[in-house]
């Protein structure tokens, strides 16, 4: 258990201060410090109530304190511990994130020196993938174990032990291994980071806490390439220094992460177990999380591929150019995730899926043209349509679903974004090296622009279903 504090505005009539205490008897849980104030207004008076309580009968006390007639308003009390708490748990996904792609402007020193095809390249960049999607499975489930705090403890652990092996590389392997234990830590923080933000978050809102998490991952994606390609520009040692750096920030990480206080109850037994989703949100699951299976595929496109071609295009390793292109995609995906949020669920995806088709477009130009400027532009509208498809697919179901299946939803959700990191860009690799990489890329925006197409349909009839429930 945890301490919550809980602060109630009440009318100030006698007996009101027994009625609010009396619910905490009635769920067999003590008070542990009460104060009183003055509301702000004549007649109105707010308590402050402090109590250890497990979530499960937090919920009922507050919802059956709402429902007292003497009761204006009642929510959580934000502490400073729970504040601090918060947001270092949010730094620790951002700065999990941030480590996943460092090596992206990278990729062409590597490519180089160990002399690697792109289908090397792409196994490369989507190894830590098959580390993450496991981890979506199991994790959430051992928290509940071990509590949350020591599995992201651990996850920062595994984040640490990828950077050291990411410098002390010297072939393919090792950095394979490396970026297998970045895997591991991304998994970790995904699914247990996101559940651990909305127990910490004040009114236990999933809307902030999913924006919240969306931010992390967007930033994190955006900062991490752009400080390894200045990194590597002007600085000595550019494959070793970024993940030096890194190093350091995971272990500020980790000593906030001791301070984090989190509810912990301990589960006996922890019988693992598939995804449980629901036949009546099924349609509304599988179409979120393939939206941003189809946002990540193209995003990836410019983590991998692209990064690894761009000495040939602009003539010279050009660190700066390639992880400024990356950065820029993942800033103008957070930008846009404020931009649009108002925007209705259709007419973000709509918005999205525009974007990202231009900017696939784009990418089949800058390979006839060899265009720079081609490429930046393509750049700019995959970043500005991945943040409405990515964030609005996750803040759109997270927030329709029961808090018993959430964590199976956001883990489905995952699933599908990795898997979208990972095995199209893998199969555009391969296919590189058989039949060129132009030939590669237009049959890879053909495909993700009809899967597209295809969402933007199931979109409407989610809509259509939704509506038509509300009506009966």
């Amino acid at each position: 258990m945890v301490v919550r504090n809980i602060s109630v505005l009440v009318y100030n009539r006698p007996g009101v201060l027994a009625c609010v205490s009396q619910l905490f008897t009635l769920f067999e849980t003590n008070i542990d410090k009460i104060t009183i104030g003055h509301g702000g207004s004549p007649g109105i008076s707010r308590i402050q109530i402090e109590v250890s309580i497990e979530d499960d009968k937090l919920e009922m006390v507050i919802s059956q304190m709402a429902k007292l007639s003497d009761v204006l308003q009642v929510g959580m009390a934000k502490t400073g511990a729970q504040t601090r708490s918060f947001w270092i748990v949010a730094y620790s996904l951002f700065i999990t994130i941030f480590g996943i792609n460092v090596a992206s402007p990278l990729y062409s020193i590597y490519r180089t020196e160990w002399q690697l095809t792109s289908g090397m390249i792409t196994l490369l960049f989507a190894a830590y993938v098959f580390s993450v999607i496991p981890g979506l499975f199991i994790f959430l489930q051992l928290a509940e174990r071990f509590g949350k705090r020591k599995i992201l403890v651990f996850g920062l652990m595994a984040a640490l032990s990828g950077a050291v092996c990411s410098t002390l590389a010297n072939d393919i392997s090792i950095l394979i291994m490396a970026r297998i234990l970045q895997g591991l830590a991304v998994g970790t923080f995904i699914c247990v980071s996101s559940s651990t933000l909305n127990e910490l978050e004040r009114n236990r809102n999933w809307q902030t806490s999913s924006l919240v998490t969306a931010f992390a991952v967007t930033a994190g994606s955006s900062l991490g390439p752009f400080m390894a390609g200045i990194l590597a520009q002007f600085a000595p040692m550019p494959t070793k220094l970024p993940y030096i750096v890194y190093g350091g920030l995971v272990i500020l990480g980790m000593i906030g992460m001791s301070t984090v206080q989190v509810s912990y109850r301990k589960a006996h037994r922890v019988r693992f177990h598939g995804l449980n989703i629901p036949k009546t949100i099924r349609l509304h699951a599988y179409t979120a999380a393939a939206t941003s299976f189809i946002a990540w595929g193209v995003v990836s496109l410019f983590l991998s591929v692209i990064p690894s071609y761009l000495n040939e295009w602009a003539g010279k390793f050009n660190f700066i150019l390639s992880g400024g292109m990356i950065a820029s995609i993942f800033a103008l995906s957070t930008f846009s995730q404020f931009l649009f949020k108002r925007l209705s669920v259709m007419k973000m995806m709509a918005v999205g899926i525009l974007l990202l088709s231009l900017g696939l477009m784009g990418v089949a130009a800058t390979l006839q043209h060899m265009s720079i400027v081609l490429l930046i532009t393509s750049a700019i509208c995959v970043g500005l349509g991945h943040g409405p498809l990515y964030a609005g697919s996750l803040v759109s179901i997270s927030t329709e679903v029961a808090d018993d299946i959430r964590g199976d939803i956001i883990s489905l959700f995952y699933l599908f974004s990795y898997t979208g990191i990972a095995f199209p860009v893998i199969l555009l690799g391969y296919s590189a090296e058989q039949i060129g990489i132009e030939t590669s890329v237009f049959l890879f925006a053909l495909v993700i622009e009809a899967g597209a197409l295809l969402s933007l349909l199931l979109w409407h009839k989610t809509k259509t279903e939704k509506d038509g429930g509300r009506m009966r």
